[in-house]
């Protein structure tokens, strides 16, 4: 399906489909040095770009939102058509790229930013699955649920809680990827989308405001400290491999994870006990992945750490902080 978006003045408007750094309708875009790494950072070029799109269209100005579908050969059927005042599309704009923003990693650049993700992207990561080298969905229900998440974009509806739970499903089995970089983009994506819904239901996982991109070691949620017990086994035991083995092997944090995310305590006992003789192997090493573990469990009740019901998706969230925690620098500065 191809989205079109226009302005009733024949002025360029963003495009509502794409991911905000990715997206060619923003003038001016950021060069590779430029590309935001902070939250104020992001949310700084989000408005200014917003902004200045605001500042040259003309006053009364209409945005229209038009979905193309190739039916047959030779045969193009309107999916969607909807129109709306040019400062309505843009707020919504602005809040679904900094609700849905996350720490990214490019394989293009070779480096990690915050940007939001292109609808595509977000459909393709909740339903489809790995096709050789990259994940692909059915061209049905690509289209059917990227029509649900355009009203989400343009019209400020609510993210479908079955999206947000599709993503919590694949990310939470890593197994299914062959090429890690395409479970690496599920998982953001899932986080991504695991904020935007903290956002809009902070009753539901008792949290107000704004979703932190980084560790906090004042969240005491049980399934935020589980997931970050995983990222600490992950870690520990891919640094004791030998260096022929680091991009061969599989983790037992990853081989058990899909049960983790269901049973918990039972698997992180599982785990655990695997995860001892990488640890003798790290030697003095090991001290600093103990002292996390301890820090976390302790943080836990003995009846919340004892709970072996499903972990909630913010158990991804967890894993994700914590494993970019220690990998930019922390652990250095702790030891």
């Amino acid at each position: 399906m191809t989205v079109i978006v226009w302005a009733s003045a024949i002025q360029s408007v963003p495009d509502c489909s794409g991911g905000f750094i990715d997206d060619d309708d923003f003038a001016d875009l950021p060069d590779e040095a430029e590309l935001p790494s902070t939250m104020p950072e992001y949310m700084k070029l989000l408005h200014k770009r917003i902004f200045g799109v605001g500042e040259r269209l003309e006053p009364n100005t209409k945005v229209m939102i038009m979905g193309l579908d190739a039916a047959n050969p030779g045969r193009v059927n309107i999916s969607m058509y909807s129109e709306l005042e040019s400062s309505q599309y843009l707020a919504n704009i602005e809040r679904w790229h900094a609700e849905t923003s996350w720490l990214r990693f490019s394989g293009k650049l070779r480096r990690k930013f915050i940007n939001s993700f292109s609808v595509r992207d977000i459909i393709r990561y909740a339903f489809g699955t790995e096709q050789g080298a990259f994940v692909e969905c059915d061209k049905k229900v690509l289209r059917d649920n990227i029509l649900r998440l355009l009203n989400c974009v343009t019209n400020g509806a609510r993210l479908p809680a079955d999206i947000v739970n599709a993503l919590y499903q694949k990310a939470s089995n890593p197994l299914a990827y062959e090429n890690s970089y395409n479970h690496r983009s599920v998982l953001e994506a899932a986080c991504g989308m695991i904020r935007k819904h903290m956002i809009e239901n902070p009753n539901k996982y008792d949290h107000e405001g704004d979703v932190s991109m980084a560790y906090d070691p004042k969240v005491t949620d049980r399934s935020y400290l589980y997931g970050c017990l995983l990222a600490i086994a992950d870690k520990a035991e891919s640094e004791a491999y030998d260096d022929g083995e680091r991009n061969v092997r599989v983790t037992n944090a990853r081989r058990y994870w899909n049960a983790f995310s269901q049973r918990p305590y039972q698997t992180w006992g599982i785990i655990e006990e695997r995860l001892r003789p990488y640890m003798d192997k790290l030697g003095k090493a090991q001290v600093k992945y103990s002292k996390w573990i301890n820090e976390l469990t302790s943080k836990m009740t003995a009846e919340a750490f004892a709970d072996n019901s499903r972990l909630e998706p913010m158990y991804l969230l967890g894993y994700h902080h914590f494993t970019e925690y220690m990998y930019n620098g922390h652990a250095d500065k702790e030891e």
